[in-house]
């Protein structure tokens, strides 16, 4: 099974991280952890990351396998991966945007930037894709804080000109 596809079937636990992702345990503050899955594959999505409108979201992800893979393009063993993914708080449905490839000392193997042509699925089956998904969307999102009006009035005893 290629990368990818693994990637794929195992859902958005497989994949997710922030535009340059240290090694997790660097990181605790902003990563929280999702589930781990019957594979031992242990995902986190980064909640600083989480942008985006009520119905759709776009976050970082990060999975560190329970058993090392090669990549069937670098051939190195693959030890986490990181995706960012979009998704639909209302169909459940999700796409990979970006995925990363790391190693055992969590170096970057190799990156796919797949834009709007990346792998898509339904958060309905995976238990750890349903989870992610439900975490996503139940999130807040960061609302700016409204800007003061000017004062129409001069404050008491301010002096005229």
């Amino acid at each position: 099974m290629s990368s990818l596809l693994r990637v794929t079937a195992i859902g958005i636990a497989s994949v997710v991280g922030t535009l340059a992702v240290p090694a997790i345990a660097q990181i605790p503050n902003t990563w929280v952890r999702i589930n781990t899955d019957e594979y031992d594959n242990i995902a986190y999505v980064d909640r600083a990351s989480i942008q985006g409108s009520t119905q759709f979201r776009y976050f970082w992800t990060y999975v560190t396998a329970g058993a090392p893979y090669p990549d069937e393009v670098s051939q190195k063993q693959v030890y986490a991966t990181s995706a960012y993914v979009s998704t639909d708080c209302k169909t459940k449905r999700y796409r990979l945007r970006k995925i990363r490839y790391y190693d055992q000392q969590s170096k970057v193997i190799r990156e796919d930037d797949l834009g709007e042509s990346g792998p898509d699925g339904f958060a309905t089956f995976h238990p750890a894709a349903i989870a992610t998904v439900n975490y996503v969307c139940s999130r807040g999102l960061e609302q700016p804080k409204p800007q003061p009006k000017p004062a129409t009035k001069k404050p008491a005893g301010a002096v005229k000109k």
